[in-house]
């Protein structure tokens, strides 16, 4: 297999269910990089949540937010971000559609919420309470809790043009602009090595996941995928907690 990039969501995915890197799974990508692939982080998650995982395994190229944001070596090459005005009529008229909506906002690394977040996740940082009605920056994504897929058609229903949503974990409705995409971000960085999409790896879980497993060379899906992305990937590999991804590199690229 000629593979010269590999990129990897991380929950799910590379993450184990306790949000570790098993030892062998770092000694995998390590020699990757060694022999000259590039390891690409794809990740829902903002910079601030990826940089753990990308310093456990040396990974320097990151795709976070969806595609919101790409950066080499920490250095941004890459933003698509929500019209600050925009984001402000959307989370308004979310508000007023839902007024008990539990609602926030990844605006330059830091999250903006409306309840308390720690609900949801656990260890999260930067975190900013308000009530939106004051929204000085561009956002990089919207994010609400839905219940039933009549909320998530609702809210679609009050989207303007150039922006789509995507759902994480089954209850979380991404709101981000049409441009922040994970396949976006691969071609950004396809583009910056010189790369095409025939020459790229790709594994993930879920529904943003979809594109860029379609579109790479090689798109795999974990045993633990929801079965869009199983169905969309021209392999399967074992599941996150069994080390899928370094077992699937190991059989593919280094016999």
């Amino acid at each position: 297999m000629n593979i010269k990039m590999i990129v990897l969501d991380l929950d799910r995915t590379l993450l184990r269910s306790d949000k570790t890197i098993s030892d062998y799974t770092i000694r995998v990508l390590k020699e990757c990089k060694r022999i000259g692939i590039k390891i690409v982080i794809a990740s829902a998650r903002p910079r601030r949540a990826v940089k753990i995982f990308s310093q456990q395994i040396g990974c320097e190229d990151i795709i976070c937010l969806n595609g919101a944001m790409v950066t080499i070596n920490e250095k941004i090459i890459d933003v698509k971000k929500i019209d600050k005005k925009i984001a402000h009529d959307v989370i308004l008229k979310i508000m007023e559609k839902f007024p008990e909506s539990k609602l926030s906002a990844e605006i330059n690394d830091y999250i903006y919420a409306n309840f308390d977040l720690k609900e949801i996740f656990t260890n999260i940082e930067n975190v900013i309470i308000t009530d939106f009605n004051d929204i000085q920056n561009d956002v990089d994504k919207i994010i609400f809790s839905v219940d039933n897929e009549n909320e998530i058609n609702e809210i679609v229903s009050l989207l303007p043009n150039g922006l789509y949503t995507s759902i994480a974990n089954g209850y979380l409705l991404q709101i981000m602009s049409n441009e922040s995409t994970k396949l976006n971000g691969v071609k950004t960085l396809a583009e910056y090595y010189n790369l095409n999409l025939s020459e790229i790896a790709a594994f993930g879980d879920d529904y943003d996941d979809i594109e860029m497993i379609k579109h790479c060379g090689y798109g795999v899906a974990v045993a633990n995928a929801i079965e869009d992305v199983i169905t969309a990937s021209n392999f399967i590999t074992e599941s996150s907690d069994e080390d899928g991804v370094a077992k699937w590199i190991e059989y593919n690229i280094f016999q």
